[in-house]
């Protein structure tokens, strides 16, 4: 007698049913895991995009706020010392400040983009460049920052090529009183060209103020002097060139001198304002670098302690592309960036 088959045909049946359910549901869970993914995916892209428009508008109205400045004549870091640079821009090198925007939040009071724009530069190698920053963030995590470069109306270039002789002289002017013509500069313009005492005077007052010295690491590059006393510091060295300059009013009766034990590496400048007598039997350690001298005196180019060496212009000689209006203020090409 054969067993009956109809039992097990149905347990059969009910198993592959029961195993097409749970693949079924297999398939359903994957497939709105997968949905539950791209919607997450599509919501972080856009808190994405919404964080990178806004560190887009951040930045343009910090860059209005700086054309805005320079219009006005007004260098925004004129008088500003070291105090709010970020981790990675620190020490006295760096010179930072925190910028005013019109909006700094956007968004629903529940759900704030908050942004920030700050401003940096190089007090030592480009003083002249300025670094924008702008960031947006959320409390839910998404940030953006966005960044770029300007060239500032600082400083204009120096003389390209400039005279490499270790002793540079101006004109003489003989005493015809009451009052002696004025004097041209020559000496100046050969060496420092369009560069202008008030923005070479502001660059030294911004390195003092930031905290770089003659002992500060880095040390400090530009020196402006309006003090009548003799030099007693030693500055510079083979991998940092100085330059320093006594004013008018330092060398206003007789300019000062630099004792004997002091060595200088760099660029002397000393504004006799074309007065021989001011620079009469002037005396320095050795300098090594260039003596720039307001005054035609021929005993100063055959100074036996100044010794000429290429390098030394490293101190104030900025780079600005050809063609560059250094008078205004404009981005420098292929410096915008944008990250997290």
């Amino acid at each position: 007698m054969n067993p009956p088959i109809r039992p097990a045909r149905g347990a059969a049946q009910l198993l592959l049913v029961l195993s097409l359910l749970g693949l079924s549901a297999l398939a359903s869970a994957i497939a709105m895991r997968s949905t539950l993914s791209e919607m997450a995916s599509a919501g972080a892209w856009a808190q994405a995009q919404q964080a990178r428009l806004a560190a887009q508008a951040a930045l343009a109205s910090a860059e209005a706020e700086l054309l805005t400045a320079y219009a006005r004549e007004a260098d925004p870091l004129a008088s500003l010392a070291n105090r709010t640079c970020p981790a990675a821009h620190a020490g006295p090198r760096w010179q930072c400040l925190t910028l005013p925007l019109s909006h700094p939040t956007l968004g629903t009071p529940e759900q704030h983009w908050h942004l920030q724009a700050w401003l940096l530069r190089d007090l030592l190698h480009s003083p002249h460049v300025l670094q924008v920053h702008a960031s947006a963030h959320t409390p839910e995590g998404a940030a953006t920052t966005q960044r770029v470069s300007l060239f500032a109306p600082q400083l204009a270039p120096a003389p390209n090529p400039a005279p490499g002789n270790a002793v540079v002289l101006g004109d003489s002017h003989p005493p015809q009183p009451p009052a002696p013509p004025p004097c041209a500069r020559r000496a100046w313009r050969q060496v420092l060209g369009d560069i202008t005492p008030a923005h070479l005077q502001a660059w030294s007052e911004a390195q003092a103020r930031n905290g770089l010295s003659a002992h500060s690491q880095p040390a400090r590059s530009i020196w402006w002097i309006d003090s009548p006393a003799d030099w007693n510091t030693s500055l510079g060295d083979a991998g940092q060139a100085v330059l320093l300059v006594f004013s008018a009013r330092a060398c206003a009766s007789r300019c000062p001198r630099i004792a004997k034990h002091v060595r200088i590496q760099g660029t002397v400048y000393l504004d006799a304002g074309c007065d021989d007598a001011k620079v009469q039997g002037w005396q320095s350690g050795p300098i090594v670098g260039q003596l720039v001298v307001e005054t035609g005196l021929a005993d100063l180019a055959a100074s036996p302690q100044v010794r000429a060496q290429a390098g030394v212009r490293q101190a104030y000689a900025l780079f600005w592309p050809p063609g560059t209006d250094t008078r205004r203020l404009q981005a420098v090409p292929g410096s915008r960036w944008e990250g997290p």
